[in-house]
């Protein structure tokens, strides 16, 4: 699974150097509040689960439930919560935990529900706030994420200055394409470090002077000649993938893998490539390429312009992180990226396509009204739908660089479903148990039925800060010979087509 999930990335700026945790009771006393501001979440869901949870108080309980929420741990935060919100259906901090625990589950509209119950009740509660800038975030509604931030940052000292607050401002500024945002956090963030840790400060003093070369400019700009662009996948020995177009820099092709679980937006595994492309570089990251390799260390890059010849990016933020094995791609490219165009995947010809809004609904209108749906887009890193299992409603992510269908165990469990367990081992030695199960998704007006779907444990790759992962991962197996998907930012749509 670990392959057929290539280049699923979670990308996160996870500093454990910034601060030394202790843990209350092991040496250095460190409030469990701290930890919560520090990002800290694992340990705390550690430190509590070693105490008689029938006698922590409300608070320590609601904290406790919340970082369960935020490290993938969504249904057994629910349990916890359900006779809380019983007892205390008033208290705004109850109301608040649920709004980030329901958020955690991907339950957007539910996460919504207490959020807005939180605000009415104690309009600037902070907990509230966070949860609701980041189901902005999900929603795609960038400027009110940015606005909502910015007020926040005006709220208490304590909070606004935490690395919890911060990691929320990258991604906020990293959604809304703003390079001078970016600087002027990085740039604050460091001199809060500045006598505390060296190679942190370092690190931040890297990234604010990148962000700083790209000026007032909007970050990952595309530029075409046309109205409708088309560029071939890759074909021969470098086409490692389906999905593979070419770059060519000084006469000599470098492949790209269009990969929408690609965080970055741009990433360059060609050390060669990297040179080319003559970056700016950031600091250091450690970022998640979905292989066995686990956590790789990558370098923070910004690029004026990565010329594509049919295409342009201009100034692009990405990550330079040198291949685990041979056999990996010179780069990946998320196109679900790219807003000044729609941006078609299609499999079926086997091309990538960049269109005006226009030119894409002069097409669509040529198609039978039964052959597409256009589903509503969430997320900010990937691009996510709303799909239906027996009644049951789930997030998925459509994840061009994995293979095909592959759905969450948490999810599928809460299913009258049989489940066969497997296992899986890979060429280094390590052993995967995962289970296989009979199941007909739901996506739009489209169905896809898999006798042996792969379940996995994909909260393992939940995002570090909301807890949200994927219910289910619909990869290129599942659309090649039959679809194209088209990412359309002027609707915030996805639009998957039959195509015959």
């Amino acid at each position: 699974m670990m392959k057929k999930m290539r280049t699923f990335i979670v990308l996160f700026v996870w500093i454990f150097t910034a601060y030394f945790n202790v843990l209350p009771g092991h040496g250095e006393t460190k409030s469990i509040d701290r930890l919560y501001l520090d990002v800290q979440f694992p340990e705390l869901v550690r430190y509590f689960e070693k105490k008689d949870y029938q006698k922590l108080s409300l608070e320590e309980k609601l904290l406790f439930i919340e970082s369960l929420a935020r490290t993938g741990k969504g249904l057994e935060a629910k349990e916890k919560l359900a006779p809380l919100l019983t007892g205390h259906s008033l208290e705004p901090g109850v109301l608040a935990a649920a709004g980030a625990v329901y958020l955690s589950l991907g339950e957007l509209d539910r996460a919504e529900t207490y959020v807005d119950k939180v605000l009415t009740l104690k309009p600037g509660f902070d907990q509230a706030v966070i949860s609701r800038i980041l189901l902005l975030l999900y929603q795609r509604k960038f400027a009110g994420a940015k606005l909502l931030y910015e007020k926040l940052l005006k709220g208490d000292k304590e909070i606004p200055g935490s690395e919890f607050v911060f990691l929320i401002g990258i991604d906020v500024f990293r959604a809304c394409r703003e390079p001078q945002t970016l600087y002027t956090l990085y740039k604050t963030r460091t001199q809060k470090v500045k006598k505390t840790n060296k190679s942190r400060y370092d690190s931040l003093k890297a990234n604010s002077r990148m962000y700083k070369q790209a000026g007032s400019n909007t970050l990952f700009q595309v530029e075409t000649a046309a109205d409708n662009v088309i560029i071939p996948f890759a074909r021969g020995e470098k086409a490692l993938r389906l999905n593979t177009i070419s770059i060519t820099i000084k006469n000599k092709a470098f492949n790209v893998l269009l990969d929408t679980g690609n965080a970055a937006g741009w990433l360059v595994h060609s050390r060669e490539l990297n040179e080319l492309l003559k970056p700016k570089t950031g600091g250091r990251t450690l970022t998640r390429i979905g292989t066995e390799s686990g956590m790789l260390d990558g370098d923070q890059q910004y690029y004026k312009t990565v010329d594509f010849s049919a295409f342009k990016i201009h100034h692009v933020n990405g990550i330079y992180v040198p291949k685990p094995h041979p056999g990996f791609p010179d780069a990946n490219l998320n196109p679900s990226c790219i807003r000044d165009r729609v941006v078609t995947i299609d499999f079926v010809k086997k091309e990538l396509v960049l269109q005006t809004k226009e030119k894409f609904e002069n097409y669509l209108a040529t198609q039978p009204g039964d052959s597409f749906s256009r589903l509503t887009w969430y997320g900010y890193k990937f691009p996510t739908v709303m799909v239906e299992v027996k009644g049951k409603q789930g997030l998925a992510m459509i994840e061009t660089g994995a293979e095909d269908l592959a759905f969450k165990l948490d999810f599928v469990q809460g299913l009258p479903l049989p489940l066969i367990p497997k296992v899986k081992y890979l060429a280094n030695g390590q052993v995967f148990n995962y289970h296989q199960a009979a199941i007909a998704l739901n996506v739009g007006r489209f169905l896809f039925e898999r006798q042996a779907a792969e379940v996995w444990p994909l909260d393992r790759f939940y995002d570090r800060i909301s807890g949200v992962s994927p219910d289910v991962v619909i990869g290129p197996g599942a659309l090649a010979g039959g679809f194209s998907v088209s990412f359309d930012p002027f609707d915030q749509q996805i639009v998957l087509l039959r195509k015959k």
